[in-house]
């Protein structure tokens, strides 16, 4: 056997080879390798047989997967036929819409329900056994009497995270409660900025006092009410206006507030209805609207303290008047004992 070219061959063939060696180097190594031509037909053989085991393994695998595709072909028509089956079932026009969003076009969806409530579209949410005293949550639409209400019922109503109740944009019509309001007044959740009155606080209380004195009352009805009643109160921009009068920033006072001013805007897409909220523009178009709005428990808390403050000058006042009186009375009558 010949290597001169780096590649075996046999210059002769006669007898057994199987101990016969080949000595090369394998492509991009760097020391030759020398192997029984033996050994080389043992592991050709075991090679051969190692492909054949696998060609058939393959084949069964290829045979598993086309009966597991069939398999799930017909799941897949079992779950069309179910499904189909199930909005037979229920009405789609009473349960889905064309986009299958879940909806009650009539009747009422309910969960543990009180069944005394009779109305042509309800949506309720009952706690436990459906009665009055458990906490709920019941919608009742329709243009009839009792109708378009929204009951709400529990023995406790709190706010996890504060937020405000209604907006500046979007306020309630009124609130009937059957106490008074209760507002957080502890003084552990307060920082004293100054006392109306006081000594070291003179010169901001001449302002506010000047600002109340500036406060008109106005008499007035609101546009966006159908029922034209007179109410009496003041127009925030006066507050606004009072308070700018004396160098004070209305902003830095609760009672008076300006709000960015929005609208809620309805538009349609693919069947479902969405409500977003959207800016409300000066004519400009660019600059954004605002709705003021007054606090009236604050501005009337500085009415009290400004009117205490007028009576006390004003009795101080008649005082000095009632001793100055006094004091030419007495002079009077002893001039006229003394002549």
């Amino acid at each position: 056997m010949s290597t001169a070219t780096g590649t075996p061959v046999f210059v002769t063939v006669g007898g057994d080879a199987s101990a016969a060696t080949a000595t090369y180097t394998p492509s991009g190594a760097t020391d030759s390798t020398t192997i029984a031509l033996g050994d080389l037909a043992a592991s050709v053989a075991s090679n051969t047989t190692a492909v054949a085991a696998a060609a058939t393994n393959a084949s069964a695998a290829v045979t598993t997967a086309k009966a597991a595709s069939s398999a799930a072909t017909t799941a897949a028509s079992n779950a069309a036929s179910a499904l189909s089956v199930a909005n037979a079932a229920v009405p789609s026009t009473e349960i889905l819409d064309s986009s299958g969003n879940l909806v009650v076009k009539t009747g009422a969806l309910r969960l543990n329900y009180d069944t005394s409530v009779a109305a042509t579209a309800q949506v309720q949410f009952y706690s436990s056994g459906g009665t009055k005293t458990d906490g709920f949550l019941s919608c009742v639409g329709g243009t009839g009497a009792g109708n378009g209400q929204m009951w709400l019922g529990c023995s406790q109503l709190a706010c996890y995270a504060a937020f405000p109740l209604g907006t500046a944009t979007f306020p309630f019509s009124g609130a009937v409660l059957q106490s008074a309001v209760q507002v957080v007044s502890d003084i552990n959740d307060k920082t004293i900025v100054g006392t109306i009155g006081s000594s070291d606080y003179t010169a901001e209380t001449t302002k506010l006092r000047t600002a109340w004195a500036a406060i008109s009352g106005a008499v007035y009805t609101l546009n966006f009410s159908t029922n034209k009643r007179n109410h009496i109160g003041v127009i925030a921009q006066t507050v606004q206006a009072a308070f700018t009068a004396q160098g004070l920033d209305p902003s830095d006072y609760g009672l008076w507030c300006s709000t960015p001013k929005t609208r809620a805007v309805t538009s349609t897409a693919d069947g479902a209805t969405t409500i977003t909220e959207e800016p409300v523009y000066e004519a400009d178009g660019k600059t954004q609207a605002t709705q003021q709005t007054v606090r009236y428990e604050e501005l009337l808390s500085l009415g009290i303290f400004c009117e205490r403050l007028e009576r006390a000058d004003l009795a101080a006042r008649v005082t000095a008047l009632e001793a100055k009186s006094t004091a030419a009375t007495a002079t009077t009558s002893t001039a006229f004992t003394t002549a």
